[in-house]
């Protein structure tokens, strides 16, 4: 049963890829059971801007889903689809006309509906699709009149005139901004980027590319809009495909030993039949006899299904051989063998209609290793808004890859026995934890009524995989600070900060950078760049100051200035300023030692419980540590 389980997570995580004792003497007593606010719950409001970046494979599952976007829109788009007939109207996705509409604009279409427009009737989604899922469903949907061509030829473009800029992925530098970041495009059409590439722009006057042609220029931006896409490789198959291409290439499939529905292939494709063979590659060479499974899978939105299974036994030379195979035109085929303890899976191989009367499948399979060093955030990013007095709440997204040549995989486990891959902590005193409907197929929230809640990792992390992990939280605060503390097990590359310019917000913080803010049709966010990556284990505390304190830094620091230059005419009256100042700030300070003292007790904890390493529970106890003696500092003396 357990490899059956195992079996199911690892397939799950496979096609996704296509489409971190006692207390030290002389530290503040520690409160392991401190009372945290009653938060209410309430639903996350939209961000008007995606959480994260946008796929446009789980989009076009969307899309393409029987009860999707297709139903009338067809799934190129044309407005051919089953219910498209019962309306006057022909919203054609792909006309060019629909060049001067912004994804923005779609997204609040989709989002609040067309008000029942009877002619044309186009329901609200908001209450179906979260946020991220409206946002992806929407830029497939804005892909469509993208042809493979336009973006070959965008990309020609990109890498011989745009790239010595903005950098061969978009992602720009220091003087150029990234075009890759999730919301930088949402609010522009593609007339407005076509008049920015033909009539220069304010900060660039001869950004100006009129030798180039209508169309060419139009390429460019196809390929630009792609670059801040995931799963871009879709646009280079036709519209009406790229539904159909990622259904399949998401199909779950039932785990070896488990019983499938009956097969029910077509008549015409019942007749046909080919070979299917190949080879295994692995450190230890697995035992010849070793049972080998090939699974054939019809795509279906949410709902695919398995045309035929077949077995054969391992031969001694690692090869494996199917007679006698469905040959389907548009099904996925999978091989999956048991190595180092899990069920693994090949690459799943999508059939084309011109596909070969054999079919060889490479079969690479890895042994696990529980290494977190081989685990990188290689960007996380957080967004922060004050959604009552005193509660904050934070919606981020990490993305997560693993560096090594090994399935990341832990000796942990959950309650119902999983094995627990990745561990992602949350700040001490997070509530209502959320995940994103992407996330929650292979994440779980564990110890959500804990002071210190987790994420974890049900799906074992393939070498080189990337994974997407979406999420919500709320906060308590007091005295107009918010403290934010993220643990952080693995290293972390990048961390961006988005506070709401409207609160007055800011990170006064050297570690971090002031970069361009992000405007949205929910507000402006100024936005703070982490300036170095974090090694593993480094926590690091984000203090957000919100209202008068934040919008008083500018006078403050003036004030600093006048205090040096006039140090000596001022004399006792600077150092009754300086008390003074000391005392004002004293209960945001102690509400700042309170939560460090709070996150300590919880480090102990998860080193008594066994989920730290000696290592990282001391180099994370030592930051806090001092942090919390650097605050002590602060605090005014109760002597005298």
């Amino acid at each position: 049963m357990r490899s059956q389980v195992i079996s199911r997570m690892l397939l799950g995580a496979l096609i996704l890829i296509l489409s971190a004792c006692s207390g030290l003497a002389g530290e503040p007593p520690i409160l392991r059971t401190a009372p945290l606010p009653t938060v209410t719950p309430t639903p996350p409001p939209d961000l008007g801007r995606p959480p994260a970046r946008v796929d446009l494979a789980r989009g076009a599952r969307i899309f393409g889903d029987a009860q999707g976007c297709a139903q009338c829109h067809g799934l190129a788009g044309e407005w051919d689809g089953p219910s498209a007939a019962a309306f006057s109207c022909r919203p054609r996705l792909a006309n060019p006309e629909n060049r001067g509409k912004t994804p923005l604009a779609w997204f609040s279409l989709t989002t609040n509906g067309n008000n029942g427009a009877v002619t044309c009737l186009m329901p609200p989604w908001r209450a179906r699709l979260d946020e991220q899922a409206r946002w992806d469903v929407v830029s497939f949907a804005y892909s469509l009149r993208y042809t493979p061509e336009q973006i070959a030829r965008g990309s020609e473009i990109w890498a011989a005139r745009c790239a010595a800029c903005h950098g061969a992925a978009g992602k720009g530098d220091s003087r150029v901004p990234d075009l890759t970041e999730p919301a930088r495009l949402i609010a522009k059409s593609d007339v407005a980027l076509f008049q920015a590439l033909t009539q220069g722009i304010p900060s660039a006057p001869n950004h100006v590319f009129t030798d180039l042609s209508e169309a060419d220029r139009y390429a460019a931006i196809a390929f630009l809009r792609a670059l801040s896409w995931d799963s871009a490789e879709l646009l280079s198959r036709p519209p009406r495909e790229r539904a159909a291409l990622a259904a399949a290439l998401n199909a779950p499939l039932a785990a070896a030993g488990e019983a499938t529905p009956p097969s029910e292939p077509t008549a015409i494709a019942a007749t046909r039949t080919f070979t299917v063979s190949g080879s295994l590659r692995a450190d230890t060479p697995l035992a010849a006899g070793q049972p080998i499974a090939l699974r054939v899978i019809a795509p279906g939105g949410d709902s695919p299904r398995e045309l035929a299974s077949y077995q054969t036994a391992l031969r001694a030379d690692q090869t494996f051989h199917f007679d006698n195979v469905l040959k389907q035109h548009g099904a996925v085929y999978v091989v999956s063998a048991e190595y180092d303890g899990i069920m693994q899976f090949s690459q799943p191989i999508l059939l084309s209609g011109d596909a070969p009367e054999r079919l060889t499948i490479d079969f690479p399979l890895f042994r696990t290793s529980a290494d977190p060093s081989n685990v990188v955030v290689e960007l996380q990013r957080l967004f922060v808004d004050v959604v009552a007095p005193n509660r904050a709440l934070i919606q981020g997204a990490a993305r997560i890859r693993n560096t090594g040549n090994r399935i990341f995989l832990t000796d942990q486990r959950t309650e119902d026995d999983r094995r627990i891959s990745l561990i992602f902590e949350l700040p001490v005193g997070a509530r209502n934890v959320r995940l994103a409907a992407e996330s929650a197929a292979r994440f779980r929230v564990a110890a959500a009524d804990s002071p210190q809640p987790r994420l974890i990792g049900i799906a074992p992390l393939l070498p080189s995989e990337v994974v997407l992990l979406q999420f919500s939280y709320e906060l308590p605060f007091a005295a107009a600070n918010l403290l934010i503390n993220l643990p952080n097990r693995y290293q972390l590359n990048a961390l961006v900060v988005n506070v709401p310019q409207g609160r007055g917000a800011q990170i006064d913080d050297p570690r971090f950078s002031r970069d361009e803010p992000v405007v949205l049709e929910s507000g402006s966010y100024d936005t703070y760049a982490l300036r170095e990556p974090l090694a593993a284990n480094a926590n690091i505390t984000i203090k957000v100051a919100f209202g008068a304190a934040g919008a008083a830094s500018a006078d403050l620091a003036l004030v600093v200035v006048i205090f040096s230059a006039l140090a000596l005419l001022l004399g006792t009256a600077g150092a009754i300023w300086w008390l003074n100042r000391r005392d004002a700030s004293a209960p945001a300070v102690e509400a700042e030692s309170a939560a460090l003292i709070a996150q300590i007790a919880a480090l102990d904890e998860q080193f008594e419980r066994g989920e730290l390493s000696a290592d990282a529970y001391h180099a994370r106890r030592a930051a806090l540590k001092a942090a919390l003696m650097r605050l002590s500092d602060l605090l005014p003396s109760t002597k005298g």
